[in-house]
C-alpha cells in the first residue's frame, strides 16, 4: 500500500482555514452584540432588546445621513426588489407579521388591542430612551432602533408590513418618517390603544418580483404619497425630477480625437444605435461576441482589449467581471447594468480599480444595485435606454391594447387578461394582442415548472373565459415593430418589475398612449398620470380614452415627453459623452 496521496493537502487548509476565519468573525460579531445588548439595558431596563448589529444587510450601502435631512426622498425611499429582512431577528412566519411602530419623547408607544401583531419594531425618531410598549399579548416581542439612519430606515420599512404612527404625534417631528414609509409604499396608520384595525397581512405573499414585495397596496400608498409631495413641491412631476428635455433632434458629437472601442457581451441587441452613433462620429467598433453570461475565446477577447482605447461591456455580468480583472487600471472600462444582473452574482465579482465606470439604465436600478451589492464608491451615472424615434407615426384604435413580450411570468400577463375583462364587461370592442415569442419558444422554459404551470393556467383562462374567449391575440415575434404598432392604440405593461420597458415609450412615439402598473422605479421614469395601482385602476384610466379627441390628446402628449427624453440623439449623445470618458 503506497503513502497515502497528499496532493490535495495545501487546498483543504486553505478551505479550513477559511472557515475558521468566518467563525471568529461570526463569534466577534456575537460577542459585540451581547455586550451592546447589555449595556443598552443597564441604561435603560424597560428596552426589550435592540436590533443586533449582524442583522442589518452586510452588503447593504450604509446611507448615515439622517432621515429628515435626505434630499429627493421621492428618489431615495425606493422599495428595495431584492427582499430583505432581519434573518432570523423577525423570524417570519404565518402569525408573525412585524409593525414598525414610530414614538418619541421618551414615551412608550401606544399600541391598538385590536388587530395585533406578533413583533413591533419600537423605533425612536428623536433618538430619545423609549420605555418598551405595555401591556402586549402572549408571545408578543418587541425590537428597538434607536434613530436609524436613511439607509436602516429603509431596510426597516423592507421587513415590516405596515408603520403605526401616535395619534398625537408632533407633525414637524414625525412628518419625514411618515412620508419616507409612505414613499417605500408602506401603509401608515395613525394609531391610540383604542384604534380598531383589521389584522395586518403579509404583504410578503403578493406575487411579484423578489419575493412578492411590491403589491397593490404598496403602488397605492406609494402614487397617493408622490401626488401630495407633488402639490407641495409645484406640480405633477416636481417631486421626481424628470430628465431635462432637449428635443434639438440633431447630434452634437464632435471628433476631438477618434477612438477605438471593444463593444463586449452575449446580448448586443440594444447597442445599435450608439454603435451607429459612434461610427459616424468617426470612432471605430469593434466587437467581442461572447457565447454566454461566462463564456468566451480568453485569447481573443485579450487581443482585441489590447487594440482599443476603451472596453465597453454590455450587461454586468461575466464580460465586465473579466475585463475589469485582466485589464491594466489605465485602460477604461465602461460597463452597462439592465436589470437581469440582479438576480446573479457576477456583480460582486467586478473590479473598480482604476478608470472603471458602471452606466444603469434606470435609476432605480442604481440605487438597488449600491444597497445589493454593497457599492459605496463605485463611479456610476443613470442614463436611460435610447428610443428610436419613427419618421412617422399613425394614431392606433384605442380599443386595441398590446402588450410587448409576456415571457417570464414576471411581465404579468395575468393582470393584462384582468383588465381586458375589467374593459370588455364595459365595452366588448376591446382586444388584448401580444407581441413576441411564446413561452415554450424559449429553451428554459422546459426547465421551469412554475413558469410552466403560470402560463398553463393563463391558456385556460383564456379559452374558458366568456370575456376573453376570441379577444386575446397571438400576433408572434418580428424584429419590426412599426407595422404592428399601427393598429395599436394602447400601450401596455403589467409587468411586476422593469428596468425601463420599451413598450411604454416605443408606443408613445408610434401612436398608442402608454398606461402601466406602477412597478418599482415607474414613477422616476414616466409620468403618473401613466401609472396606476392596480388592473381597476388602469382599466378605468383606459376607458377615459375611448372619446377619440381624449385619445389623440394623450399620444400627442405622450409622443412629445418620450421624445424630449428619450429620444436617439438625446440618449446616445450622453452615453457617447461617458462612454469616452470626461477628457473627451
Amino acid at each position: 500500500m503506497g503513502p497515502p496521496n497528499a496532493s490535495g493537502f495545501p487546498a483543504r487548509a486553505r478551505k479550513l482555514g477559511r472557515a475558521g476565519q468566518a467563525l471568529g468573525r461570526r463569534v466577534a460579531d456575537r460577542v459585540t452584540d451581547r455586550a451592546t445588548h447589555l449595556a443598552l439595558r443597564a441604561a435603560t431596563p424597560t428596552w426589550r432588546e435592540s436590533i443586533p448589529q449582524r442583522a442589518w444587510p452586510r452588503l447593504g450601502t450604509r446611507d448615515h445621513r439622517a432621515v429628515p435631512d435626505v434630499d429627493d426622498p421621492a428618489s431615495y425611499f425606493l422599495p428595495l426588489a431584492q427582499p430583505w429582512r432581519l434573518g432570523p431577528v423577525l423570524r417570519p412566519d404565518a402569525r408573525n407579521n412585524a409593525v414598525l411602530v414610530l414614538a418619541s419623547d421618551a414615551k412608550a408607544p401606544e399600541i391598538p388591542a385590536i388587530g395585533l401583531p406578533r413583533l413591533y419594531v419600537v423605533v425612536s425618531v428623536d433618538g430619545t430612551r423609549i420605555p418598551a410598549p405595555a401591556p402586549l399579548p402572549r408571545g408578543s416581542r418587541v425590537l428597538y432602533a434607536a434613530q436609524p439612519d436613511a439607509g436602516q430606515y429603509l431596510a426597516l420599512l423592507n421587513s415590516c408590513a405596515a408603520v403605526w404612527a401616535p395619534e398625537s404625534a408632533d407633525e414637524q417631528t414625525f412628518a419625514p418618517w411618515i412620508l419616507g414609509s409612505r414613499l417605500a409604499g408602506v401603509p401608515v396608520r395613525r394609531v391610540n390603544r383604542r384604534t380598531r384595525l383589521e389584522p395586518v397581512h403579509r404583504y410578503h405573499d403578493e406575487p411579484g418580483y423578489g419575493g412578492g414585495l411590491w403589491g397593490a397596496e404598496r403602488r397605492r400608498t406609494r402614487l397617493s404619497a408622490l401626488r401630495e409631495l407633488d402639490a407641495l413641491q409645484g406640480g405633477p412631476g416636481a417631486s421626481l425630477g424628470y430628465p431635462s428635455s432637449d428635443a434639438s433632434g440633431e447630434s452634437r458629437l464632435q471628433v476631438r480625437e477618434s477612438r477605438r472601442i471593444l463593444l463586449a457581451g452575449h446580448d448586443l441587441k440594444f447597442t445599435h444605435e450608439i454603435v451607429a452613433a459612434l461610427e459616424s462620429a468617426g470612432h471605430q467598433v469593434l466587437v467581442d461576441q461572447w457565447e454566454g453570461h461566462n463564456r468566451h475565446q480568453t485569447d481573443r477577447s485579450r487581443g482585441l482589449a489590447a487594440e482599443v482605447d476603451v472596453v465597453w461591456c454590455e450587461w454586468a455580468l461575466g464580460n465586465s467581471v473579466w475585463f475589469t480583472r485582466n485589464l491594466p487600471a489605465t485602460t477604461r472600462v465602461v460597463t452597462r447594468f439592465h436589470l437581469q444582473e440582479l438576480t446573479t452574482s457576477f456583480p460582486r465579482h467586478i473590479s473598480f480599480e482604476g478608470d472603471r465606470h458602471m452606466i444603469f439604465v434606470g435609476e432605480h436600478i442604481r440605487r438597488e444595485a449600491n444597497r445589493h451589492f454593497g457599492w459605496a464608491r463605485m463611479k456610476s451615472s443613470t442614463i436611460t435606454n435610447a428610443v428610436k424615434v419613427p419618421a412617422q407615426s399613425v394614431l392606433g384604435d384605442p380599443h386595441k391594447i398590446g402588450m410587448v413580450g409576456v415571457t417570464p411570468a414576471r411581465k404579468g400577463l395575468s393582470t393584462g387578461l384582468d383588465v381586458l375583462e375589467e374593459l370588455r364587461v364595459i365595452d366588448p370592442a376591446y382586444e388584448l394582442h401580444l407581441k413576441g415569442h411564446r413561452p415554450t419558444d424559449y429553451a428554459w422554459f422546459r426547465e421551469r415548472s412554475t413558469e410552466q404551470d403560470y402560463f398553463q393556467e393563463q391558456y385556460r383562462r383564456i379559452e374558458r373565459s366568456q370575456l376573453l374567449r376570441g379577444a386575446v391575440h397571438w400576433d408572434g415575434y418580428s424584429a419590426d415593430l412599426d407595422p404592428w404598432y399601427a393598429g395599436i392604440g394602447i400601450a401596455l405593461s403589467t409587468s411586476d418589475f422593469e428596468s425601463f420597458h420599451f413598450t411604454l415609450p416605443d408606443g408613445a412615439v408610434r401612436g398608442a398612449a402608454p398606461r402601466s402598473i406602477a412597478w418599482p422605479g415607474s414613477d422616476l421614469l414616466y409620468p403618473q398620470q401613466w401609472l396606476e395601482a392596480d388592473a381597476s385602476g388602469v382599466a378605468e384610466s383606459i376607458l377615459s380614452l375611448r372619446d377619440p379627441d381624449n385619445h389623440a390628446a394623450a399620444v400627442a402628449e405622450a409622443d412629445d415627453y418620450c421624445r424630449k427624453r428619450y429620444g436617439t440623439d438625446v440618449v446616445v449623445e450622453q452615453f457617447v459623452r461617458t462612454l469616452l470618458g470626461p477628457t473627451h
